[in-house]
């Protein structure tokens, strides 16, 4: 996969506009350098909402049909914020699992997860990605279905202490880092395509004939796109630069990612600092058509691909600029 960003190619019609390649290009760079920088994984956990269920069933704790296991090691680096909310690393250094005591627990990575704060650790940036893996421990035989959500917050430094991003003044900045660290619930490792795009943190799971004590891994991928055209085009397509599109050209994933992006581009494009983008609070129709024509595979305006491409890459400087730490929450509820 990608380690460094790339401008969207350049056709016969666009080198008059060298000059202007060249300033994108060296602002791709600084946002690399930045996101390299600042972007760091900090901790994060599981938790377990009992209460939900226990009462809408009328259960005890010690009734609760399931416990969440994960293998791997936990971070250190900032972990009073964690313990300040009440998680906690009940187990060995290379296993936490829930339990009628502690129902919210660290979350332990392990090297495929690509999200461990140690010394040869970048943390996360435009180009990473890696994939999570929990375990299910049923607590009876049976068929199961639970409801996962996955929650992403961002910390910055603000008086010289690592506080959460403002629900007001940081908007931007969170719905941002919702939409460029993306969730899937599937990954394809010998055509490198992603599928199952978890929209809103939430994804559902299914456990048939579950055998009580067996442990179940439940495996979800995260990718941090390079460049926007790695979500539009397909590999075949001059402009994606000979990078690795996320999606399956002509899959339903693609062109449903197509839609979810013109009706939700605040969490994909840097519009306050790209306002043509934009009319009356919507994209403009010339570039909800121009994304309909590429993930359809139809021939579009490269003028459009390069304003979108930029408006992205100013998404992720905002965010290198602004986010220091992110924590991730999985919440687990039976049904």
């Amino acid at each position: 996969m990608l380690k460094s960003k790339k401008s969207v190619s350049e056709t016969n019609s666009e080198k008059s506009k060298d000059k202007n390649k060249k300033s994108l290009k060296m602002k791709i760079i600084s946002t690399c350098v930045l996101a390299f920088v600042l972007i760091v994984c900090s901790v994060a956990w599981f938790t377990i909402d009992k209460n939900i269920d226990l009462q809408s069933m009328e259960m005890s704790a010690s009734d609760f049909p399931f416990e969440i296991k994960t293998v791997g090691t936990a971070s250190n680096e900032n972990s009073e914020i964690l313990d300040s909310l009440g998680y906690v690393n009940n187990e060995s250094d290379s296993s936490n699992i829930t339990s009628d005591e502690n129902n919210k627990i660290y979350w332990l990575m392990n090297d495929e997860s690509n999200m461990k704060n140690d010394v040869d650790s970048e943390g996360i940036n435009p180009g990473s990605y890696g994939k999570l893996t929990f375990y299910i421990v049923p607590k009876k035989s049976g068929t199961m279905e639970f409801t996962f959500n996955l929650n992403l917050t961002g910390y910055k430094t603000e008086n010289e202490q690592l506080t959460k991003l403002d629900s007001d003044s940081d908007k931007n900045v969170t719905d941002l880092l919702s939409g460029h660290i993306m969730f899937f619930e599937n990954y394809d490792s010998s055509s490198k395509y992603y599928s199952g795009h978890i929209t809103n943190g939430n994804f559902n799971y299914k456990i048939q004939d579950a055998e009580k004590g067996k442990e179940y891994p439940v495996t979800i991928y995260w990718i941090w796109p390079n460049t926007l055209g790695q979500l539009l085009l397909t590999k075949n397509d001059k402009n994606i630069n000979g990078a690795d599109p996320v999606f399956q050209g002509g899959s339903n994933d693609r062109s449903n990612f197509g839609k979810y992006l013109y009706e939700n581009f605040n969490q994909y494009l840097d519009t306050d600092k790209n306002t043509n983008l934009v009319e009356n609070g919507k994209l403009k129709s010339d570039y909800m058509n121009a994304i309909n024509s590429m993930v359809s595979n139809s021939t579009y305006n490269v003028k459009h691909l390069t304003e979108l491409s930029s408006a992205y890459n100013d998404a992720d400087e905002k965010i290198g600029t602004t986010v220091e730490y992110v924590l991730l929450e999985l919440n687990a509820i039976s049904k």
